[in-house]
C-alpha cells in the first residue's frame, strides 16, 4: 500500500513540483522499497519534460539520463550493503 501511495505522489510531483523534489522522492523509493523500477520510468519522463538539447558542456542531453541511472544503481548497491533489522 505504501508503494502505491509513493507512486501516486511521484506522478503528481512530476507535473506539479520542481524536478529536484521528484528526484528526492525517487531516491526515497529506491532506499525503502526493493526493486523500485518505477523510478527509472519517472527519470525518463523527467528527462522528457526537463531535458534540453543545448550543446553546452554541462547542458548535454546525455548527462541527465546518465546521472539518473547512476543514482539508481548507486543507491541500490548501497542499500544491499546495509543490514536492516526489523523490530
Amino acid at each position: 500500500m505504501n508503494r502505491i501511495v509513493l507512486d501516486i505522489a511521484l506522478i503528481i510531483s512530476m507535473f506539479l513540483l520542481p524536478w529536484w523534489i521528484t528526484i528526492l522522492l525517487c531516491i526515497l523509493g529506491i532506499v525503502f522499497f526493493a526493486n523500485f523500477y518505477e523510478s527509472i520510468i519517472i527519470f525518463l519522463v523527467l528527462y522528457g519534460i526537463y531535458g534540453y538539447g543545448d550543446n553546452g558542456i554541462l547542458r548535454s542531453k546525455f548527462y541527465l539520463p546518465l546521472i539518473l541511472f547512476v543514482i539508481f544503481y548507486t543507491f541500490s548497491f548501497i542499500k544491499k550493503q546495509f543490514i536492516f533489522y526489523q523490530k
